[in-house]
């Protein structure tokens, strides 16, 4: 999206969605006292943890990382969404 378009309503929706989830994802890592290193054991590479945590532009989790993540951290996938 370039500078001249504006986003939409729904755009600007997902991206309050979606940051809220990345600060949930990275509150329940620290809670559990793991590190982004130790998410590797459940098949997350470094640089996907990274991407998650980031500020800034919110990250497009695929399912797959989600489930990932529920299994790390012990969550039903809809526990982790619920924001």
């Amino acid at each position: 999206m370039n500078s001249t378009q504006q986003k939409s309503g729904i755009e600007k929706e997902f991206e309050r969605f979606a940051k809220k989830i990345q600060k949930k994802i990275k509150e329940l890592r620290l809670e559990q006292g793991l590190s982004q290193e130790d998410l590797m054991q459940y098949e997350l590479s470094l640089r996907t943890v990274q991407r998650i945590e980031k500020k800034g532009d919110p990250a497009n989790i695929t399912l797959l990382t989600i489930f990932k993540l529920c299994r790390a951290y012990g969550l039903k996938p809809h526990e982790l969404i619920e924001v």
